[in-house]
């Protein structure tokens, strides 16, 4: 929110134009139903929760038909039994015309599982994707800018505790996959391994692979996924 802000404030000085907002904040700790009606009424540019969001939306505080448009962050994150799923469906069902844009810099879940992009797509009510790696011109050209950024990278090494740590913990992950692919032999698993493990968005993955039948997980894979999510997170 920092960074959009910033930029449209500089947009708006730069432009001079009186139509030009900036960025507000929508929270339940800072405004009211109230206060969010006369904002809405106003007009601008709003980032919203997702819970918020949906509240507004359902108690016709806010009428989705009159939403210019919606941008979603994080857009890897949205998966079919998602908050932001339902808030995109009921936006899309009631405004036919408003733009919808998505935003990801963490491809990772895009590569793994059975149709990864276009399961998002769908989920996300879209129809073309743009990639823009590194070396795009205008990403590339972006990051250069008029000075070089001087990168220094300092690497603090471990202790034999904290080593030894680390190779129990890898060594649980390793033992959990093993326990998933044994209770989930009708998944498509290939992904699944100590080396994808170490990926950040891991158990995000192996989540939506079995969003599907969840309500059919035994209680064991369940607590397994569970162990995942805090294991990566000891790492």
């Amino acid at each position: 929110n920092g960074w959009i802000g910033e930029a449209l404030a500089e947009h708006a000085a730069i432009s001079m134009s009186p139509k030009a907002r900036g960025l507000s904040l929508v929270n339940t700790d800072l405004m009211s139903v109230g206060t969010r009606e006369k904002m809405y009424a106003r007009g601008g540019i709003f980032s919203i929760t997702s819970r918020i969001l949906i509240v507004d939306f359902l108690s016709s505080l806010l009428d989705p038909a009159t939403v210019t448009g919606m941008v979603v962050l994080h857009a890897e994150r949205v998966i079919a039994t998602s908050l932001e799923a339902f808030i995109i469906r009921i936006y899309r069902q009631k405004n036919k015309v408003g733009f919808l844009k998505a935003f990801s810099d963490s491809p990772e879940p895009f590569t793994m599982g059975f149709s990864p992009l276009a399961t998002m797509l769908r989920n996300l009510f879209l129809r073309t994707p743009s990639l823009y790696p590194r070396f795009h011109v205008t990403v590339a050209k972006s990051l250069e800018g008029r000075r070089k950024a001087e990168v220094i990278e300092l690497e603090v090494p471990m202790t034999e505790g904290m080593t030894a740590i680390q190779a129990a913990v890898m060594e649980c992950v390793e033992v959990s996959i093993g326990e998933l692919k044994k209770a989930n032999s009708g998944l498509e698993m290939d992904d699944w391994n100590l080396d994808s493990a170490l990926h950040k968005n891991f158990d995000t993955i192996v989540r939506r692979q079995l969003d599907p039948v969840w309500h059919r997980t035994s209680f064991r894979t369940k607590q397994i996924v569970r162990d995942l999510t805090l294991l990566r997170s000891i790492l």
